[in-house]
């Protein structure tokens, strides 16, 4: 702004000094003194032009650190996304090991089950021949001894 407004004012100086300086008649006088008003007018015209031009710029500058804030605040909010993202990704994994491992569990849960079902079947098989067993070695006992008190009873 400043320099703006030294060259304008060095052209006016120069222009009153040069008019001044050859000799010129009244109108001579009055047109160069017409044209330092309106050197001053435009100097005017030109600084009001440039406290606008400054007055937006400070606008822009205002609205620019508004935008990168909002840019800043979204890339932060994008990387707790991937954040995010990434851990899901690692409880998918988890949850996914955890289902492998409980259908295992499972499995190997039915198969107990199974050799459970089938030996309480084979003990259930073994203590029926063991009460068979049992009544047979119990006849034998009563057939033994009634044999062996059937000759003692001949006696006179």
């Amino acid at each position: 702004m400043n320099r703006v407004k030294k060259v304008f004012v060095l052209l006016l100086v120069a222009a009153i000094v040069s008019l001044g300086l050859t000799g010129c008649r009244d109108a001579a006088k009055e047109q160069a003194i017409a044209e330092a008003a309106a050197a001053k007018i435009e100097l005017t015209k030109v600084e009001s032009d440039l406290a606008s031009i400054l007055s937006e710029r400070d606008s822009l500058k205002t609205e620019l650190a508004t935008v990168v804030e909002a840019r800043d605040k979204l890339q932060a909010a994008v990387e707790q996304a991937k954040n995010a993202q990434e851990q899901l990704a690692g409880l998918t994994e988890e949850r996914d090991a955890a289902i492998a491992e409980a259908t295992e569990a499972q499995s190997m849960v039915e198969k107990l089950k199974s050799q459970l079902a089938e030996q309480t079947q084979a003990i259930t098989g073994l203590e029926d021949q063991n009460n068979i067993l049992r009544e047979m070695v119990d006849k034998l006992k009563n057939s033994l001894s009634s044999e062996t008190e059937a000759p003692s009873a001949p006696e006179l």
